[in-house]
């Protein structure tokens, strides 16, 4: 840990130790709070920034910047015997341009990424191996020459504690977010701004994590605060020391984007960001976080906002985007953005030397930890995808009725005085197959988010109007299969749904708790388990719904608390304790919900 750390209102620049397999460029690290307002900038004692360039009409410079974002860990796709690769095509797109740019010396590179790295893939689970954790990612971000990345909402998952040792262990480069208060032990991890010099240009790089979700994922330890007022904070101090600022954000492209991919955007996103700067201030913003595919054959009229391109490079590593800014040598006017698109890496030829040197030996051990058995799953208790999407929203469903009883009980046996659960099709992303063996794998299909348990507190009469909500959001026949957050609820709660002839004029009756009426239990305060993505995937559908007049619950307005536990690792250790997807584990139908 560094102990040099600038007083509030300014910031420090200090000179990062470079990657030793990428040396030619300079880069620097912007180190303090931009959270708040900042009167100057300082250097570290010792550091001396290279000299902008002269003017010289006959010597232009081109940036060439590759980004990607949101690979969720999709490192390489794990099969029984031979792997599916995907960073390593990648890899072999990033190094043929860095052979390009090699032989011109009036141009240089940057590689960036978008954030949301692991979550999501089994090689998240090597953060826990005891004898040699590993972030994967940034493990192999740092192998492949990799310059800089923001946070994501989702990097935040596992806490601040594992972050920080994983950015000390294996990030050869700076992870940034302007918009971020952590605790002081953790100041040398993240910072608010890069700044990287190469042919004397000096181009400045601004981390921006979104509010939307981040706060799920965060505790009194960690603040996600405004990412325009960090912006504002930041870049009116960086435009005269560089000659090009680049946004690097997880926002999502707009607040109009809200639900898109299930990404919640929050107050603002890329859109909302380049409106609200002035004009000419940035350069380019390069998003992230709403998984879109943006300008794939050029820049669109759309994402030029303000004067402002707006780049994003979709998610899971299916496109590399490529942008190139050109540098005028009479250093009259910024820097123009003069070609931009995605690169299709689907069936581009694999970097055989990276998959098998650098991937494989992160995969066998991935691949061991998803052969780990859970059990077995029952005859009867799997459904394929397609069945879960339709089903889980039309009424009671075994494998739900499971997780939300393995939720209470695992609540409980934590300490956490519960009284029911509740779970909606975002805690369920796939199905089982029947009478087949369980894997670690298997499960990790089911469950690939590591969701943390919140704990909400409902009064009766609160719980009461929840369930009427849920009673609007079931599935119905007549109407389009579209997620609107249908709740499943483990045994404590159990009521009666009559559909109606409309969708707003269902209603519930005969709802009991623990067996007794509801109507009986007014006054009681309950305390409900759920996970932090609860609600989130139908935001779309609810805003559309509230638009037309209609008044909907709103559990985020609800008082609750995150709990140091996580849903797949809760459900991992109940499924061990009853062998698996079986009916003594809960897998069965127990009349909990009745439709009619």
């Amino acid at each position: 840990m560094e102990d040099a750390y600038p007083l509030p209102g300014t910031l420090l620049l200090s000179k990062n130790r470079s990657n030793p397999d990428f040396a030619p460029i300079q880069t620097y690290r912007l180190r303090g709070c931009a959270t708040k307002p900042i009167q100057k900038i300082v250097l570290e004692n010792g550091v001396e920034l290279p000299p902008q360039p002269l003017p010289d009409k006959d010597q232009s410079f081109l940036l060439r910047i590759l980004h990607f974002n949101d690979f969720h860990g999709q490192i390489t796709r794990l099969k029984e015997h031979q792997n599916d690769a995907v960073l390593s095509r990648m890899v072999t797109c990033i190094e043929k341009t860095r052979n390009t740019i090699n032989n011109d010396p009036n141009a240089e590179m940057l590689v960036l990424s978008g954030g949301d790295e692991l979550e999501g893939s089994l090689f998240e689970q090597l953060l826990s191996d005891g004898q040699e954790p590993v972030h994967s990612s940034y493990r192999l971000y740092s192998e492949m020459g990799v310059n800089a990345a923001v946070l994501g909402n989702h990097d935040l998952d596992r806490g601040i504690r594992q972050l920080a040792s994983s950015i000390r262990r294996d990030a050869r480069f700076p992870i940034l977010a302007a918009n971020i208060i952590t605790p002081p032990e953790f100041n040398d991890c993240i910072d608010p701004a890069a700044l990287f010099v190469m042919n004397s240009y000096r181009i400045a790089i601004i981390g921006l994590l979104t509010q939307g979700e981040a706060i799920l994922q965060c505790n009194d330890e960690v603040q996600v605060t405004d990412p325009l007022e960090a912006a504002q904070n930041l870049v009116p101090l960086l435009r005269p020391l560089s000659d090009a600022i680049v946004l690097l954000t997880h926002l999502g492209r707009s607040q109009c984007d809200d639900g898109h991919a299930g990404a919640t955007v929050g107050q603002i996103g890329d859109v909302e960001l380049a409106q609200n700067l002035p004009p000419g201030s940035v350069d380019l913003i390069i998003g992230s976080h709403t998984h879109h595919a943006l300008n794939e054959h050029g820049l669109s009229d759309e994402n030029l906002i303000n004067g402002v391109p707006i780049l994003q490079a979709g998610a899971f590593g299916e496109y590399l985007g490529d942008a190139t800014l050109h540098f005028s040598g009479d250093m009259l006017n910024r820097p123009k953005l003069t070609n931009v698109c995605l690169i299709n890496l689907n069936g581009l030829k694999a970097d055989p030397l990276f998959e098998t040197q650098k991937i494989e030996p992160l995969a066998r051990r991935a691949r061991k930890i998803g052969q780990r058995s859970l059990g077995v799953v029952a005859s009867g208790c799997g459904l394929d995808r397609d069945s879960i999407c339709s089903i889980f929203g039309a009424g009671e469903f075994e494998l739900a009725n499971l997780i939300t009883d393995g939720i209470t009980a695992q609540c409980r046996s934590n300490g956490f005085l519960v009284d029911f659960s509740m779970i909606d099709r975002a805690a369920i992303n796939d199905g089982l197959l029947p009478d087949s063996d369980l894997h670690y794998a298997d499960w990790f299909r089911v469950m690939p988010h590591n969701d943390c348990i919140y704990l909400y507190t409902l009064e009766g009469s609160q719980l009461a109007q929840f369930l009427s909500d849920n009673a609007y959001r079931i599935n119905r026949s007549d109407e389009n299969d579209t997620e609107r957050g249908f709740a499943q609820m483990s045994s404590e709660i159990r009521y009666r749904i009559e559909r109606g002839k409309l969708r707003f004029k269902a209603k519930v009756h005969d709802i009991t708790f623990s067996g007794v009426p509801l109507t009986q239990l007014q006054k009681r305060r309950y305390t409900v388990a759920s996970t932090s993505f609860f609600r989130m995937l139908c935001r779309r559908w609810e805003r559309d719904t509230t638009s037309s007049g209609v008044s909907l619950f709103n559990i985020h307005e609800v008082p609750c608390t995150p709990t140091s536990l996580s849903l797949r690792e809760l459900m991992v250790e109940y499924l061990l304790r009853y062998g698996g997807v079986t009916p003594e584990a809960g897998a069965r139908l127990d009349g909990r919900i009745k439709v009619h």
